[in-house]
């Protein structure tokens, strides 16, 4: 009787440390990384933050800062806000941001119905938006996350102006800006940016939009988004970058066939932010740090950036469909570190790329691609 005893008592110790890891692996999200190591499976992410002065407990939190409802805009399809957020829920976000031109989504419902600690939070969120700037019928919108109520009209008749407007407006409704699809209409200059939006944080801005139509790249004698990016930083403005999906399109998805119309669909681009815990506040606090960044698909396994050096983890798990054998078709990546004026200070091609600094350099940041051609830019450096 007291070996049955023994057996029971060291089982229930034994399930008691078995649930205790779980609950440590559920508080650890899909995005921040989770790798078996000597059998066990640990969560990625408790690091020091990017710019902290001491260490703290921190994780990855993936989501988006740019989705549509679409309600007052009769050329889409108007869409039930619960409908984006439950989309991004399911997709294991941990965060999305409704942001309507010039409608605030009231967020009360949707966090009743949808918030869990730890694991996803709605952000409260809009897009001021301005009839379009002439001459050239410039689209000048903002974004603005973790608002804490409607935001004025935007006023101006210049991008700076009105950017300008559109940013502070945003900061006195607690707020955080970041300036919208630089390239639609090629309405955005860096010297627009650098003029707006003049506090001692940092500045925002979409470095990749994947709404159809938004020139991301350039071309014709227009500047990439990453060279608008590169012009600003070089005139000693930090500025920091997301990823959006900006989607419209919840009920339609683009497949193999031709559709009738582009389809701007959730999915395609994120940021993933290291905060101390899933709140707005923490979340915000973490981006005004630079401790995040935009991805198209490329999950970083660590980074760390310090005044002595850049270094980055990355994975090479295959993501085929099954076909290969393991190690057979390894994901490959090529990290470039960029530097003052857009220049390419390093490239490295291994999975623990780094960049030491020299003590030359006003900034770095890195722009990681793998093998599928998707992207991660992290954020601008400054070592001194």
């Amino acid at each position: 009787m007291s070996f049955i005893l023994f057996r029971i008592t060291e089982n229930i110790g034994l399930m008691r440390r078995l649930w205790t890891t779980f609950e440590r692996i559920l508080r650890c999200t899909p995005q921040a990384g989770r790798i078996f190591l000597a059998g066990s499976l640990i969560c990625l992410g408790q690091t020091q933050s990017q710019g902290a002065d001491t260490q703290v407990s921190s994780s990855w939190y993936k989501g988006v800062v740019h989705a549509h409802a679409n309600w007052g805009v009769p050329q889409l399809p108007t869409t039930s806000p619960d409908v984006v957020v439950r989309w991004y829920r399911e997709h294991n976000y941990n965060f999305v941001s409704v942001t309507d031109l010039n409608y605030y989504t009231p967020t009360e419902g949707l966090k009743a119905l949808f918030d869990a600690p730890g694991r996803f939070l709605v952000l409260p969120g809009i897009e001021p938006s301005k009839d379009p700037i002439q001459p050239g019928n410039k689209i000048v919108d903002t974004i603005g996350i973790g608002i804490k109520g409607p935001v004025d009209f935007p006023t101006g008749d210049t991008v700076a102006t009105v950017l300008d407007s559109e940013a502070k407006a945003i900061r006195r409704a607690g707020g955080l800006p970041i300036a919208a699809h630089p390239n639609l209409t090629y309405a955005l200059t860096a010297a627009d940016l650098i003029a707006s939006d003049k506090t001692s944080e940092p500045r925002f801005f979409e470095v990749w939009n994947t709404e159809p139509g938004m020139n991301n790249l350039g071309g014709g004698g227009k500047p990439s988004t990453e060279q608008i990016w590169d012009e600003v930083l070089s005139a000693g403005r930090v500025m920091y970058a997301v990823a959006v999906d900006d989607s419209h399109h919840f009920y339609e998805f683009v497949s193999s066939r031709q559709t009738g119309s582009p389809l701007s669909n959730p999915g395609r681009a994120w940021i993933q932010v290291r905060a101390r815990e899933l709140s707005v506040p923490s979340l915000l606090e973490a981006m005004n740090r630079g401790d995040f960044y935009a991805s198209t698909g490329v999950v970083l396994s660590s980074y760390a950036a310090t005044p002595v050096a850049i270094r980055i983890g990355l994975s090479d798990e295959s993501r085929d469909l099954g076909w290969s054998l393991p190690g057979a078709n390894p994901q490959l990546y090529r990290t470039e570190f960029i530097g003052k004026g857009g220049d390419v200070l390093k490239r490295d091609d291994s999975l623990h790329p780094e960049y030491e600094f020299k003590g030359n350099e006003l900034y770095v940041r890195a722009r990681i691609t793998n093998s599928d051609g998707q992207v991660a830019w992290t954020q601008p450096f400054f070592p001194k």
